[in-house]
């Protein structure tokens, strides 16, 4: 049984092969948190309604979106979620362009003796990921994603989900390995944040209530590390940031059986 912010689900992932078409059977199990908000846009009318108090003729719904954020601490079995927004193996890299799978099927299993009552947000696209760490914890990460539509409560799986339980075995930052910058390899912390901006969503709606897509438009990166003054190390520092070479530097996550490279330019 898990227990998270009060509440008693499980929380599955998988990339869509078509994007807002459910998966359901072969989701990743995820021992982390889920947060699922719905949002409506809303329409004003102008209406002339003979009184100084705002009537509900004022404004009408449009069409409804919805957010996702899952955290917690990343492990291998995390994998699932880096090849919408980063290359498909390791060492991984950013995508130059938008992929054909890049929409995840999210759930929040609530019934669990049969694994068949599911909130299920889908279409899910990533909108930003962060990976931190720090001395003497483990490595942590969010995750927000933008969906097609709102999310659907209390859906019922006939059968229940087919979900995968992989070992998850949490990146320690004491087994972080080199991080290379400017002949740094000794940090007391780091993040990197990816992000995502995409169209606005009136202009992916357009004529219509549904989304059939989202239309991403940019990629940005930041890289954040913090270590002790070495005057060795750091008296090439700047000429390593200021030169008109691009610098490949690399974030090693490790465990004791598996190894990811997070290669940044």
């Amino acid at each position: 049984m898990s227990y998270r912010i009060g509440n008693n689900y499980k929380l599955a992932i998988e990339l869509e092969t078509t994007y807002g078409t459910p998966v359901e059977s072969s989701a990743t199990f995820l021992p982390d948190v889920c947060e699922m908000k719905d949002a409506v846009a809303k329409v004003e009318v102008p209406a002339k309604t003979g009184t100084l108090l705002p009537q509900a003729t004022g404004g009408q719904p449009g069409y409804k979106t919805g957010t996702v954020t899952i955290k917690g601490a990343l492990s291998d079995a995390h994998e699932v979620l880096l090849p919408a927004m980063l290359s498909a193996s390791s060492p991984y890299v950013m995508n130059p362009s938008q992929k054909t799978n890049y929409s995840y099927t999210i759930y929040q299993i609530l019934d669990e003796s049969t694994d068949d009552t599911v909130h299920r947000a889908t279409g899910c696209v990533c909108e930003s990921f962060k990976i931190t760490g720090e001395g003497g914890g483990v490595i942590t990460y969010e995750a927000t994603f933008k969906t097609d539509g709102a999310i659907d409560r209390e859906e019922t799986i006939a059968g229940g989900l087919t979900y995968t339980t992989p070992t998850v075995d949490p990146f320690l930052f004491a087994d972080t390995t080199c991080l290379r910058y400017g002949g740094v390899t000794k940090y007391n912390s780091f993040s990197l944040d990816i992000g995502k901006t995409f169209a606005d969503d009136k202009n992916v709606f357009q004529n219509s209530n549904t989304k059939t897509f989202e239309a991403i438009t940019s990629t940005n990166a930041t890289l954040n590390m913090e270590w002790n003054y070495d005057t060795a190390a750091d008296a090439s520092i700047y000429d390593t940031i200021l030169d008109d070479t691009c610098n490949v530097d690399s974030i090693v996550l490790n465990d004791d059986a598996n190894s990811w490279t997070i290669t940044t330019y």
